[in-house]
C-alpha cells in the first residue's frame, strides 16, 4: 500500500482488513473476535437440546414458515425478469438526515470527470441488445482510446456530455417529510462523549440515508462512511445523492418497464454516486440502495437491491419474521470479520472503487412487510456474539492454546486486575459477572440466524417490555409495526447494549495516570482494561435505519384483529406465552386463553362396567368481529368436571354428526328363553318383550291343511299333468324376453352415463367451449378448416370469450386467446403454468426428459441457467454477437452478388447458411457453405420435420401408441424416426470429435466444450452431476439449434414476402438509409426508426408459432371459477393476439406504421408477443432480434427486390406447420448504385 493512500484513507478504518495487526497494543477486539472468518467451535460443545437449536430449527414460536425466495448475481442479467408496473410519480414523503443528510452536498455537474474501469465492467455485463450505445462501443474497444470508453459508458448510464441541464432532480423536494407508518430514519452515535468537552467521539456521524417514497414505489438509500472526520462524511452524502439523483431521474422518466431496467439503474446509480464522491473530493463510503417496485398485474412487489460493502438490506414481516436480502454480500457460512466491510466507493484504488462485493439482490414482498436498510453500527449489535449472548466454537486445538500457562508477569497482572476492579464505577459493580462457559457456542449460520430471530424480536416488541406485560399479539398476517416503531426500536436497542461500555469509557478515573506503576505494569494493566472492556457487549459505532412499509397510503384492505391475553384463570389453565406484543393505537383487542385440549379430555371410573361418568363444562369467551377466523386464532376454554357426556361429545367435536335413520331406531334382541323362562329381555331398552304368536301345525293329510276341509290332491295332479308343457313354453318365451330387454337397458344406461360425462361432466369445471364429438373431440371441425385454423380459433374467441377448451380426442386443450389472462396464468401464475405436455412422441424423440424445450421442473431451470451465461459468454446479448453475425452477413452478400441477375432466385438457401452458421459456429466452432450437402440435408431436414409432427395422425400416436406399429397408418411414424437418426447421428459425431479435443485446462471455444468442462468441474469436485450427461448435451444442441435457426429462418421469408408485395415500404426504409455505409452495423440501428417498426409488424404479420407450444399445469390449480387438474394441457394463443383488432387496426394489412407513436418513438403493444410470454418465453430473443435487424437493413441497402413478372403472384397462404412457412417464392434482385 503506498503512503500517499495511507495519508489519504489514514488507516482505513477498523473495518479494513490491512490496516489492523492482530498484535498491535491498539488493537481494540478480543481473541474470541479473531475467529470471526476461521469459523472454529468452542471448547465447550452445545447441548443438542439448547435453546439455539430449538430456536433455528423449529424457527419462530416453533414453526418453519416458507419465505419467499431470494434470487442474486453480480448484474440483473443473473436474475429472474419480472415485469413492472406503471410506477406512480406521485411523492408521499421524502427524508433524509442526519444533520440535513444530501442536502449538504452539492448536485453533480454536467459533465462527469472520472471513469472506474471496474465498475464499469460490472455495469456492462446488465447492458442487452436493447442499449445502442453498448453494440457501438464493445466492438472497437481495442481500437479506440480511453477517452472514447469513458464516454460511451457514461452515456449509456444517462451522463451525457453536452447536456444543458444538470442531473439535479433533489432540490424540488422538502427533506423533512416523513411519514410515521410508512417512511422513516434515524442515526445515532454509540460513541462515548469526552469526560471533559461532552463531545462524542468519531463526531460527526458518518452515516447518510435518504427515502423518497412514492404511491407505489419507492427507493431507499443508506451509506457508511469509512472511518471518521469530515471526509468519510462526505462520501457518504455525495454516495446517498448521487445514486438518488440518477435513479429519482429514471422513474420520472418512466424507464423502468422490467426488474432488469432496475438494476441497470441501481449500477448506474453507484456510478453516479462514485462520480459525486470524485467531483467533491469525499474519502470512501459504503453504499446500500434499495427499490420497491409494483410487479404487473399482481398486488405484489418486488424488492431489488444493489449493495458495497456492510450496509445491509432486511425485510421484516409479521409471519416469517425478518430476513436479509443481501446475503450473497457476505458468506454467512464463515465468521464475518467486521472490521472488514467488504468494497467501499471511493478512491480505494488511485481513483477505482472496490467492488469486491458489489451484488445485486432481489425478492418479493408482500402489503405490509417493512424494507429497512442498516449501517454496520445497527446490523453488528443485533449480532449475538457481540452482544454476549452467545460465544463462538473453538476446536480442541484452540481450546488447549487458550489454557493459560505460569509465567513471571502472573503475580503483577492479578495485582494490577484487583486494582483496576477497585477502581470500577459502583453502578458497574451491580453488574453480576458472566461465564463464558455457561453461554452457547454457535458456529457461523447459527450466529446469523440468531440475529434475524433477535430483529424480528425487538421490531415488534422493542427493548423494554414493560408496558406490554398486560397484552399478547397473535401472529395474523397483519403487521402492527410501523416504519418509525421499526426504526426507534432498533436504535434504542443498540444504544441500551452499549451503554455499559459507553459510561465506562465515560469514566474519568479509567484515564488517570497512576505514578507508582512502572512502564511494564502499565502495559499490562491496559491490556487489562482493553480485555475488560472487550468483555462487555455491544459494538461502539455510528448507527443508522431507514425503513419503508410496502402497501397503498390509503390504508390496509384487509381487518385487523388483534387479540389481548387474559391472566390464568381460576382453574388453574395458563394462558399462553407467547411473546408480548406492541400494537398501533387503533387495534382492537379482545381476551383469549390457550390451552391443551389433551389435557381437557379426563375419565373416572365409578364402579359400574354398564354406567360411564365423565364430567365437563365449558364456557367459550372470544371477542371476535368476524365468523371467519384466523387460522392462528385460538377460542379460550374453561374448564371443570360435570356429569354431562353430551356435553363433552359437543365440545369434543363441534361438527354435527349425521346419523342414519335406522340408528334412531329402538334395537330389540329376541333370544330364544332358557328353560323355564317364557319371555326374552331387551336388554338395552330394557322394556317388556312382546311375545310372538305361535303358527299352528296341522298334521299331514289332515282335514285341516285343507281348503274347507275337501281332499283336492286329485285335482292338483290333474291340473299339473296337462298345462304342464304348455306354462314351460311360457315360461322360457318370457325369460328371453327378459333377457332382450335387460341388455337394450344396459346399453342405454352406458350410453346415457357416457354422454353425461362426455358432455357435461368432465367439462363442467373447464372453460366453456364448442360441444366435442363422441371420442373424436373437435378434430373434426379443425380438420375441416385445416388451411386456416386461425379463422375458427377466432370465431370460437369471440364465441366464448378469451379463453375456451378444445377436445383432442379424450384430451382437454384449454386455449388462452386474451393478453389480461395471459399475464393472469403465465405471468403472475408462472409457477403452475410452466410444465411441459410430455407425450409418446416428444419422449420418444428426445430419447426421455432431455433437451430444453420440452423439459420442465428443476432440470430446466438448471438446464437453462447454464444455457443463458454460456450464450452470453459468447457474446449473445452483447456487443460481440455483432461481429460473428457480420461476419455470416457480409459472405451472404457476396453471394448474393454472385447469383443475382436477370433470373429470379429463392432466398431460402441464402438465409438457412447465413443464420444456420452463425448458431453452428457458437455451439460446435464451425461453420459450412452454403452449397455443403451435409448443411443441405441438415437445412432440408429441419424443415420437412416442422411439416410431420404437425399431421392429424401424430394426435392419434399421442393418444394410442400402439398404433405406431399399424402398418397401415405408422407411415408418418417411420418418417420421423428416420429423421432423428439421421440427427442423432450428427450431433453424436460432433460430440464425439469434441470429446477428443477436449482439454479441462483450457477455455471453451464453444457451446459444446463449455458443457463438457461444466461437466469435468462438476465430477472433479463433489461428483454431483446434477442433471448434466452427454445424452442431455445431444438433445439441448438439438433444440438450440432447431431454435436458434427454423424460427429466423421463417421469419425472414415471410419479410421479404411483404417486402416485395409492397415496394413502398422498400423505398421508405432505403431512403432512410442513403447516408449508411455499404455496410450496416448495429450501431446504425438508432437512426433506423421506420426500420425498426418494420421488423415489428414482420414478425406480427409472419406469426411462425400459430399453437406456440404446448403447456400443462404443475399442479391441481382453481382460478377464475375454473379448475384445472394436474397435467392439463393450456396454450396460450400467440397468433389470435397478434391479429387481434382490438390491439392492431386492420390486421390483414402490413403497415409498418403502426409501431410508430406521435413522439417518432417505437410504440408498444400488449398484443405484441412475438416471443412468447412468461417464464417459457424465447431463449435466443436477443440474437434473433440482431440477426433480422443486419440481414434486412443490408439487403435493403445493396439491393432493390421485385417479383419476377414471368411468374405468378407469390402467395401470402400459409402452410401450416410446428411452423407456418410461407409458399415458395423467387426473388429478383438488382445491385443498387451506392
Amino acid at each position: 500500500m503506498t503512503s500517499f493512500f495511507r495519508k489519504r484513507v489514514n488507516s482505513l478504518l477498523r473495518t479494513s482488513r490491512w490496516s489492523i495487526s492482530k498484535d498491535s497494543p491498539a488493537d481494540a477486539y478480543t481473541d474470541d473476535q479473531d475467529h470471526f472468518k476461521k469459523g472454529k467451535s468452542c471448547r465447550y460443545e452445545e447441548d443438542k437440546t439448547s435453546f439455539v437449536t430449538e430456536c433455528i430449527l423449529n424457527g419462530k414460536n416453533g414453526k418453519k414458515i416458507s419465505t419467499p425466495e431470494i434470487y442474486s448475481g453480480k448484474t440483473g442479467l443473473d436474475l429472474p425478469v419480472i415485469h413492472l408496473d406503471v410506477l406512480s410519480l406521485q411523492v408521499k414523503a421524502s427524508f433524509t438526515g442526519p444533520d440535513g443528510g444530501l442536502t449538504r452536498v452539492r448536485e453533480q455537474r454536467e459533465q462527469p470527470i472520472v471513469n472506474m474501469a471496474n465498475l464499469d465492467d460490472e455495469f456492462c455485463l446488465s447492458v442487452d441488445e436493447i442499449s445502442l450505445n453498448e453494440w457501438n462501443d464493445e466492438p472497437m474497444l481495442e481500437k479506440i482510446k480511453c477517452s472514447h470508453y469513458r464516454e460511451a459508458h457514461l452515456e449509456s448510464l444517462g451522463f451525457v456530455p453536452g447536456n444543458v441541464s444538470p442531473i439535479n432532480t433533489s432540490n424540488e423536494y422538502d427533506w423533512n417529510r416523513y411519514d410515521d407508518k410508512k417512511a422513516y430514519g434515524g442515526s445515532v452515535s454509540l460513541y462515548e462523549k469526552h469526560p471533559i468537552t461532552g463531545v462524542n467521539a468519531g463526531n460527526p456521524i458518518a452515516d447518510v440515508f435518504g427515502i423518497i417514497a412514492r404511491e407505489n414505489n419507492c427507493v431507499l438509500a443508506l451509506a457508511d462512511g469509512v472511518n471518521w472526520g469530515e471526509g468519510a462524511q462526505l462520501a457518504a452524502r455525495c454516495g446517498v445523492r448521487g445514486a438518488l439523483d440518477h435513479i429519482n431521474k429514471h422513474i420520472e422518466s418512466g424507464k423502468f418497464q422490467t426488474s432488469t431496467d432496475v438494476f441497470h439503474s441501481l449500477l448506474g446509480a453507484f456510478h453516479a454516486g462514485h462520480a459525486l464522491i470524485l467531483q467533491e473530493g469525499g474519502a470512501l463510503t459504503t453504499l446500500c440502495v434499495a427499490l420497491v417496485v409494483p410487479v404487473k398485474n399482481s398486488s405484489t412487489s418486488v424488492l431489488c437491491v444493489c449493495n458495497v460493502g456492510d450496509s445491509l438490506c432486511f425485510v421484516q414481516n409479521p409471519l416469517s419474521g425478518v430476513r436479509e436480502i443481501t446475503l450473497a454480500s457476505h458468506d454467512i457460512s464463515l465468521m464475518r470479520d467486521m472490521r472488514d466491510a467488504g468494497g467501499a466507493l471511493g478512491p480505494v484504488d488511485g481513483r477505482n472503487p472496490q467492488l469486491h462485493n458489489l451484488t445485486c439482490s432481489m425478492t418479493f414482498v408482500e402489503e405490509g412487510d417493512i424494507v429497512y436498510i442498516t449501517s454496520d453500527g445497527v446490523s453488528d449489535n443485533f449480532d449475538p456474539v457481540v452482544g454476549k449472548f452467545c460465544t463462538i466454537k473453538k476446536t480442541e486445538e484452540e481450546s488447549e492454546k487458550l489454557t493459560p500457562s505460569p509465567n513471571f508477569a502472573t503475580t503483577i497482572t492479578n495485582q494490577i486486575k484487583n486494582t483496576i476492579q477497585n477502581s470500577v464505577p459502583p453502578m458497574l459493580k451491580k453488574i453480576p459477572p458472566r461465564c463464558n462457559a455457561t453461554l452457547p457456542c454457535v458456529d457461523a449460520n447459527q450466529r446469523h440466524e440468531l440475529m434475524l430471530l433477535r430483529m424480528a424480536d425487538i421490531a415488534v416488541n422493542g427493548s423494554d417490555k414493560s408496558s406490554n406485560d398486560d397484552s399478547d399479539m397473535i401472529e395474523s398476517d397483519i403487521n402492527q409495526v410501523t416504519a418509525k416503531s421499526l426504526c426507534k426500536n432498533f436504535l434504542e436497542f443498540v444504544y441500551n447494549l452499549t451503554t455499559v461500555k459507553r459510561k465506562t469509557l465515560e469514566d474519568p478515573e479509567l484515564y488517570r495516570v497512576r505514578n507508582t506503576h512502572t512502564r511494564s505494569e502499565e502495559r499490562i494493566r491496559r491490556r487489562l482494561i482493553k480485555d475488560m472492556i472487550s468483555q462487555m457487549p455491544g459494538k461502539l459505532d455510528h448507527s443508522s435505519i431507514v425503513a419503508y412499509k410496502v402497501g397503498d397510503w390509503d390504508g390496509y384492505s384487509r381487518s385487523k384483529i388483534v387479540f389481548e391475553t387474559g391472566t390464568t384463570t381460576s382453574s388453574g389453565i395458563s394462558s399462553g406465552s407467547s411473546q408480548k406484543s406492541s400494537v398501533s393505537p387503533v387495534s382492537s383487542t379482545s381476551s383469549r386463553e390457550e390451552i391443551d385440549y389433551d389435557s381437557v379430555i379426563t375419565s373416572d371410573v365409578l364402579g359400574d362396567c354398564h354406567e360411564l361418568a365423565i364430567s365437563l363444562t365449558h364456557s367459550i369467551d372470544t371477542n371476535v368481529s368476524s365468523m371467519k377466523t384466523n387460522r392462528y386464532s385460538k377460542e379460550s376454554i374453561d374448564v371443570t368436571l360435570i356429569g354431562d357426556f353430551t356435553a363433552f361429545n359437543k365440545l369434543a367435536d363441534i361438527t354435527p354428526t349425521i346419523c342414519s335413520p335406522y340408528e334412531q331406531q329402538s334395537l330389540f334382541t329376541n333370544c330364544k328363553p332358557p328353560s323355564g323362562a317364557t319371555t326374552s329381555r331387551n336388554i338395552l331398552n330394557k322394556e317388556n318383550p312382546v311375545e310372538p304368536k305361535e303358527r299352528k301345525k296341522h298334521r299331514r293329510n289332515s282335514l285341516s291343511r285343507h281348503t274347507l276341509g275337501i281332499d283336492v290332491s286329485w285335482f292338483k295332479k290333474l291340473i299339473i299333468s296337462n298345462g304342464s308343457d304348455k306354462t314351460n313354453e311360457l315360461n322360457m318365451a318370457g325369460k328371453s324376453t327378459n333377457i332382450s330387454n335387460s341388455k337394450v337397458f344396459l346399453i342405454l344406461a352406458i350410453l346415457g352415463v357416457y354422454c353425461f360425462y362426455d358432455f357435461y361432466w368432465k367439462r363442467k369445471s373447464l372453460p366453456p367451449g364448442p360441444v366435442p364429438w363422441l371420442i373424436a373431440g373437435n378434430m373434426p371441425q379443425l380438420l375441416l378448416h385445416i388451411g386456416d385454423v386461425d379463422a375458427i380459433f377466432q370465431c370460437w374467441k369471440n364465441q366464448y370469450g378469451g379463453i375456451f377448451t378444445i377436445w383432442i380426442g379424450p384430451i382437454p386443450m384449454v386455449m388462452v386467446a386474451d393478453v389480461e389472462i395471459m399475464k393472469n396464468y403465465f405471468v403472475k401464475n408462472a409457477d403452475v403454468f410452466s410444465d411441459r405436455w410430455v407425450n409418446y412422441i416428444t419422449d420418444t424423440f428426445m430419447e426421455g426428459f432431455n433437451g430444453i424445450v420440452q423439459i420442465h421442473g428443476d432440470k430446466w431451470r438448471e438446464q437453462r441457467r447454464f444455457s443463458l451465461h454460456v450464450l452470453r459468454d459468447f457474446g449473445v446479448g452483447r456487443a460481440e454477437i455483432e461481429k460473428r453475425v457480420m461476419l455470416e452477413v457480409e459472405r451472404m452478400i457476396e453471394c448474393l452478388e454472385k447469383d443475382a441477375g436477370n433470373e429470379a432466385i429463392d432466398l431460402h438457401s441464402y438465409f438457412a447458411a447465413c443464420v444456420g452458421n452463425i448458431i453452428i459456429t457458437i455451439l460446435f466452432g464451425k461453420r459450412y457453405e452454403h452449397d455443403d450437402p451435409v448443411f443441405i440435408e441438415l437445412r432440408d431436414l429441419l424443415e420437412r420435420q416442422t411439416q410431420v409432427v404437425i399431421r392429424p395422425v401424430m394426435g392419434l400416436y399421442c393418444v394410442a401408441p400402439f398404433t405406431t406399429k399399424i402398418p397401415l397408418i405408422n407411415s408418418s411414424w417411420k418418417e420421423l424416426m428416420g429423421m432423428k437418426k439421421f440427427l442423432n447421428t450428427f450431433l453424436r459425431k460432433e460430440v464425439t470429435e469434441h470429446l477428443a479435443k477436449f482439454d479441462p485446462s483450457a477455455e471453451p471455444t464453444d457451446f459444446t466444450f463449455a458443457y463438457l468442462k461444466e461437466m469435468h468441474e462438476r465430477k472433479a469436485s463433489n461428483g454431483d452431476m446434477g442433471y448434466f450427461s452427454e445424452k442431455q448435451l445431444e438433445m439441448l444442441l438439438l433444440d438450440l439449434f432447431f431454435a436458434g435457426m427454423e424460427t429466423t429462418v421463417t421469419t425472414l421469408k415471410w419479410g421479404f414476402l411483404n417486402l416485395i408485395l409492397n415496394p413502398d415500404e422498400q423505398k421508405v426504409v432505403q431512403t432512410a438509409m442513403c447516408d449508411l455505409p455499404n455496410i450496416v452495423k448495429m450501431e446504425d440501428k438508432n437512426h433506423l426508426l421506420y426500420l425498426q417498426a418494420m421488423m415489428n409488424e414482420i414478425q406480427r404479420v409472419a406469426n411462425i408459432l400459430p399453437f406456440n407450444l404446448l403447456r400443462t399445469t404443475s399442479t391441481t390449480v382453481s382460478i377464475d371459477g375454473y379448475t384445472f387438474k394436474k397435467g392439463t394441457m393450456v396454450l396460450p394463443m400467440i397468433s389470435i393476439v397478434m391479429n387481434d383488432p382490438f390491439y392492431f387496426e386492420n390486421p390483414k394489412k402490413f403497415d409498418p406504421s403502426r409501431f410508430i407513436d406521435n413522439n417518432n418513438g417505437i410504440k408498444k403493444y400488449d398484443g405484441f408477443l412475438p416471443f412468447s410470454v412468461g417464464r417459457r418465453s424465447c431463449l435466443g430473443e436477443s440474437l434473433a432480434k440482431a440477426e433480422l435487424f443486419l440481414v434486412i437493413s443490408n439487403i435493403l441497402k445493396n439491393f432493390d427486390l421485385s417479383i419476377d413478372p414471368a411468374k405468378p403472384m407469390p402467395s401470402t397462404k400459409r402452410i401450416l406447420g410446428l411452423t407456418c412457412s410461407p409458399q415458395k417464392y423467387k426473388v429478383l434482385l438488382t445491385r443498387r448504385n451506392l
